[in-house]
């Protein structure tokens, strides 16, 4: 799809823009392509292994690269990312975009 919407977000991914209350956000590639797919796959848990193959390309690599990028997208589209509603972790498994709409 060209266009994710959640509420108050909206992104174009065919002009890579994403827009949170009509305000751009500074995302970076990799933030823009990691919200993209998650928001893409609504409510479906993914592993970070899972995320990393299909967001980085990398078939290996470090984990941890996927829970510093989670971070710092939740500090851009939750209102408080120290407790998130739309990108929540799931327990023992990963992550999954809770669509707030």
């Amino acid at each position: 799809p060209k266009r994710l919407t959640d509420a108050d977000l909206d992104l174009d991914t065919a002009a890579r823009q994403a827009l949170r209350n009509g305000v751009e956000l500074a995302l970076t590639v990799r933030e823009f392509d990691l919200l993209a797919y998650l928001m893409s796959h609504p409510r479906r848990a993914f592993t970070r292994e899972h995320l990393l193959e299909k967001v980085w390309g990398w078939s290996f690599g470090d984990q941890s690269t996927v829970t510093v990028h989670v971070r710092r997208l939740r500090e851009k589209v939750e209102d408080d990312p120290a407790r998130p509603r739309r990108l929540v972790t799931v327990w023992g498994v990963g992550y999954r975009w809770e669509p707030t709409a």
